[in-house]
């Protein structure tokens, strides 16, 4: 194990190089050690769709709806982001949720209507960016867990009615890390 001198006030103290690492970078560490030989993947397959929102009860509501209707593997809902732009000939500043979506690439236009329809903004912003390289266990999980086919009938639902078709989410303790 590699030693490094840290000086400190009085005296030198040695730490072992890993300990100055967070301890979650130190399990990944640990992991890389145990990993498969090819734990990426390069694909055009998957993307992300970052959407923000004015309105963090509205985020998240749509966050649930493109999981539980399968159009999206997972939705971090990122609250507090604060955006400056210039609207109508005036420069603002606004708290924002902003919603960072995971999906297939072919899901992408299907979360775009979907976004367009359901959003408060007259244009909000919907930008999308190609996974291209990922960990081939999780890029599968996503696979799984979002429908290939479109479900047409999806835009044709109000809101209410795909409210009332959510689960439930599971307790905290229920919850486990995708793989």
């Amino acid at each position: 194990m590699s030693i490094i001198t840290c000086a400190g006030v009085k005296n030198l103290t040695k730490i072992p190089k890993i300990l100055l690492y967070p301890s979650s970078a130190r399990r990944q560490i640990y992991r890389m050690n145990d990993s498969k030989p090819n734990v990426t993947t390069m694909t055009t397959e998957f993307a992300m769709v970052q959407v923000s929102f004015g309105d963090d009860k509205q985020a998240a509501l749509i966050a649930r709806i493109l999981t539980n209707e399968r159009l999206a593997a997972c939705v971090h809902v990122v609250p507090n982001v604060t955006s400056y732009y210039i609207w109508k000939g005036k420069s603002c500043c606004d708290p924002e949720t902003l919603l960072k979506i995971k999906t297939r690439a072919s899901r992408v236009d299907d979360i775009v209507r979907f976004i367009r329809k359901h959003h408060h903004y007259d244009v909000p912003e919907i930008v999308s960016f190609p996974i291209q390289n990922g960990d081939e266990d999780y890029l599968n999980w996503i696979k799984a867990q979002v429908s290939a086919e479109p479900n047409p009938e999806l835009l044709a639902k109000t809101l209410d009615e795909l409210v009332a078709k959510l689960e439930v989410p599971k307790d905290d303790s229920e919850h486990n890390s995708p793989p």
